[in-house]
C-alpha cells in the first residue's frame, strides 16, 4: 500500500493533487484544515507480483520488471 499526504488552499487542490499522483484508484483516508489550508491523507493499494508458482506449474512465471 502507498500512503501519501497532498497540501492545498482547498479541499478542491488537496484532492485533485491526490487524484493527479495516485489516480482514479486513490482511497481518501483523512482530510483535515491545516494553517492556511487543508492536507488530505490518501492511499493506493498497489498489488504486488505472485512470487510462488500455483500448485502443478510447470513453466516459470512470466512477471514484469520491477
Amino acid at each position: 500500500m502507498q500512503l501519501r499526504v497532498f497540501h492545498g488552499r482547498n479541499a478542491s487542490l488537496a484532492l485533485a493533487a491526490a487524484r493527479d499522483a495516485l489516480g482514479e484508484e486513490a482511497i481518501i483516508l483523512d482530510t483535515r484544515r491545516v494553517g492556511g489550508g487543508v492536507e488530505v491523507t490518501a492511499a493506493l493499494d498497489v498489488a504486488e507480483p505472485l512470487l510462488i508458482p500455483p500448485e502443478g506449474a510447470t513453466a516459470p512465471l512470466d512477471l514484469p520488471p520491477a
